[in-house]
């Protein structure tokens, strides 16, 4: 899990996200 900032269109906080390789990720993160 990488700290790089990615320009995604889903913004959620606190929830299950998927970044745009496919990677879960999971808890309070900020895009």
């Amino acid at each position: 899990m990488d700290a790089k900032v990615r320009p995604v269109s889903n913004c959620t906080i606190g929830n299950n996200i998927f970044d745009m390789n496919g990677n879960t990720l999971i808890g309070p993160l900020i895009y």
